[in-house]
């Protein structure tokens, strides 16, 4: 699978790196203002144009990790409209967007991922979505610990 990673600060290169150790994964486009130090290597697949992964059709996947809301809306909602299925850890904007990204992709029949954004690694979004499937959900309950309260 061919993909492009949006930002390429701590969380864009390190989706780089982990995209780089996953097996049928190639990341072809870093959309950013400037080549991390450390990346030189990959000036060639740098891009400061959205353009240029929305119009690939080769892309078929997306991480969004700029941060912030209206950049990201916008190249979130263009790259869904061109059919590619969008991840993103971003609170901000999944908070702010929901709706209208979740239509988006739902017109265009891709998907937009944003577990990451709420529980890091804990998968439970989808899961819940997968249980609804089958059984009527009443109530979700958990409990939210402050690190440094606990560990300090």
């Amino acid at each position: 699978m061919k993909i492009a990673i949006m930002g390429f600060g701590t969380v864009g290169s390190g989706a780089y790196d982990v995209a780089l150790a996953a097996e049928g994964i190639e990341v072809v486009k870093i959309l950013d203002l400037a080549v991390r130090k450390g990346y030189e290597h990959l000036a060639d697949i740098f891009t400061t144009d959205i353009n240029d992964i929305v119009n690939d059709p080769e892309i078929e996947l997306v991480v969004e990790a700029m941060g912030g809301v209206d950049t990201p809306k916008k190249f979130v909602l263009a790259c869904l409209n061109a059919g590619k299925h969008v991840v993103t850890p971003n609170k901000n904007l999944i908070s702010a967007c929901y709706q209208e990204l979740m239509d988006t992709a739902s017109k265009n029949g891709v998907e937009l991922r944003f577990t990451p954004s709420a529980g890091g690694g804990i998968p439970w979004l989808y899961n819940l979505l997968r249980t609804r499937r089958c059984d009527r959900i009443t109530e979700v309950r958990g409990i939210v610990l402050r690190y440094l309260q606990l560990h300090s």
